[in-house]
């Protein structure tokens, strides 16, 4: 999603916003009410996507100051992921349960790393629009 996208998608609800106060316009000097009430609906519609857009395109923006947070969360993830089978086999090789334990700890700190790398991918691609 464009900066060019959200401004179409503003330019685009601005102009529904309009047509349906004109409809509301001319509804008011013919007297008919059910033009009148299209009017309504179509502003009320107008509004709320512009503010959907402009929610989305914050969102866009926060959400794309963490984007190469992702990468560096991926690979610590799964570095520490590594670390920990290592550190858990040498606890299973020489009995010392100390290192059993920070190994199963140092795995489940890189899964949950990953994890949260997975969410912002996610985050990304939903305000990108892929799928």
């Amino acid at each position: 999603m464009s900066k060019m996208d959200d401004l179409k998608r503003q330019a685009e609800s601005k102009g529904q916003e309009l047509k349906g106060k004109a409809k509301e316009v001319v509804g008011d000097l013919t007297d008919d009410a059910s033009l009148q009430a299209e009017g309504k609906a179509d502003q009320a519609a107008g509004s709320a996507k512009g503010k959907a857009s402009e929610a989305l395109s914050e969102a866009k923006d926060r959400v794309s100051d963490h984007w190469g947070a992702e990468e560096e969360l991926n690979l610590t993830g799964a570095g520490d992921e590594l670390k920990g089978k290592a550190k858990e086999a040498w606890g299973d090789l020489t009995g010392d349960r100390e290192s059993q334990v920070e190994g199963k700890v140092d795995q489940a700190v890189g899964k949950a790393k990953r994890a949260a790398s997975d969410a912002i991918d996610k985050v990304e691609d939903a305000l990108s629009g892929d799928k």
